[in-house]
């Protein structure tokens, strides 16, 4: 009797002490913070409110793990404590106002006996099983990647993370993602995304599935035209990278243009802080024949490095090499080297051929110029050299400068477009018969042009000699 006796007034003072150390706000700081010192990785912890029974505030939090820095602000949770009697840990509700994990670097040569890749989901191996009813992160930072209003209802535990949903808005673009990762190391990973940029209606979906450190994905994004992605992401928790396949049956620009790609096919390579693109296509512009065009580039978040296109159009082609940086506004600059150009698919009275050297520059998406170096030409038995520059404001012609040779004659051109019309065209032509036979003589004329270009007005002067035909 004195032994049970004994016995019930032991369970009352442990249920007591157990009660008082889960609902008094003293008793839940003291538990966590022993919790935390037995903890295998460092764990630092401040401003501890609240209790264990009803829900805690903790103003940061720190973890040193092996491979990584994890910094918590502003956290808040409550959890259902009960369920550790079935070995879970059921969170009824948590919220973290930041997030920042930064990856820790050592010098430190590995050791093939204790890599510690072989750890890296050491995460997963967590005796319990935690259970997150409904999750938010208001802002996460992994490195350079930034995250905002992530919301997640999952768990994690026995080896497996499973996310039955995941969403959250990084760059303009919003996510979805639901699946799990299983361990051992490197781990298994099957999983659906689905993303959409609103502000461009774009938007796509597809799958990841497979190991690690070998990761096939398959993606469709919506441009609104279908465009395919597959390929293999490989190394994803410690130095990711990526190699796959676009193609697409046809995909216009999201921007308004008429420039529109047919049956496109790029092979991507990316450490996913830039890809190299190399690839074929065949575009259409309105008004034109198609062309075949193929691509060698360097793209990252600053700008697009052109090692070399080339387009087989109009019965020559066209290549050359460039920079384009969109970082901060368009700018850049695109060499234009035409060969055999039939010129004869120009116009049907000028048969011949045409070629050039020129470069675009870009100031912005609305200013611009083409200057042409180098035009060589020879068009109805007529050998023809030049050079131009055409500028372009506000998306306008807004001057030309011109020179053309044909032997000894000249014609030249130096005209403003702008709300005014302004200029002169001067044609000095002292060998008449090159330019056509039986044609003889000499003739300089020039116009001065005035007005706009809806009432364009023209001032013209002639002086001929001996002109026959």
């Amino acid at each position: 009797v004195v032994s049970l006796s004994t016995t019930l007034v032991l369970v009352v003072v442990v249920s007591a002490l157990l009660a008082w150390l889960v609902r008094s706000e003293q008793g839940s700081r003291w538990l966590l913070e022993q919790g935390l010192m037995l903890s295998p990785v460092t764990i630092e912890a401040s401003g501890i409110s609240g209790t264990l029974a009803e829900g805690l505030d903790i103003q940061s939090l720190t973890i040193a793990l092996p491979a990584a820095e994890v910094r918590a602000r502003a956290i808040k949770f409550s959890w259902s404590p009960a369920s550790l009697l079935e070995g879970i840990v059921d969170i009824n509700n948590a919220r973290i106002a930041e997030l920042s994990v930064d990856v820790v670097t050592s010098e430190q040569p590995k050791d093939p006996d204790n890599d510690p890749d072989q750890d890296r989901l050491f995460w997963l191996q967590i005796p319990l099983q935690i259970v997150i009813e409904s999750g938010r992160l208001d802002r996460l930072r992994i490195e350079a990647a930034e995250f905002e209003n992530l919301n997640l209802v999952g768990s994690i535990g026995h080896g497996r993370l499973d996310i039955e949903t995941l969403a959250a808005r990084t760059a303009g673009v919003d996510l979805q993602i639901n699946g799990e990762l299983a361990g051992p190391a490197p781990g298994r990973l099957e999983a659906d995304a689905s993303w959409q940029i609103p502000a461009e209606n774009l938007n796509g979906s597809g799958s990841f599935s497979g190991d690690i450190n070998e990761l096939g994905f398959t993606q469709v994004a919506n441009v609104p035209e279908t465009v395919n992605f597959t390929g293999t992401i490989f190394d994803l928790f410690q130095s990711p990278s990526l190699r796959g396949v676009a193609d697409w049956p046809g995909l216009r620009v999201p921007v308004e243009t008429m420039l529109y790609s047919k049956a496109g096919r790029v092979s991507v390579s990316s450490d996913f802080r830039s890809a190299h693109l190399d690839g074929n296509s065949i575009i259409v512009l309105e008004g034109w024949p198609e062309a075949p065009v193929q691509l060698k580039a360097l793209v990252d978040l600053q700008g697009i490095s052109i090692e070399t296109y080339s387009i087989e159009t109009l019965g020559g082609q066209v290549s050359g090499s460039g920079q384009i940086d969109y970082a901060d506004g368009l700018q850049g600059q695109l060499a234009i080297d035409g060969t055999q150009i039939d010129t004869a698919l120009l116009h049907s009275n000028l048969p011949g051929w045409l070629g050039f050297e020129a470069s675009l520059q870009i100031e912005s998406v609305d200013n611009f110029s083409i200057d042409v170096k180098t035009a060589n030409a020879r068009i109805t038995d007529i050998d023809l050299t030049g050079q131009a520059r055409v500028h372009w404001r506000k998306g306008k012609p807004s001057a030309v400068d011109a020179r053309i040779d044909a032997g000894a004659n000249r014609l030249t051109a130096d005209i403003k477009l702008g709300t005014e019309l302004a200029g002169t065209i001067n044609a000095s032509a002292p060998e008449l018969a090159t330019l056509s036979p039986g044609l003889t003589g000499s003739l300089n004329a020039s116009v001065s042009l005035g007005g706009s270009l809806e009432k364009p007005r023209g001032r013209v002067t002639a002086n001929a000699v001996s002109v026959s035909y």
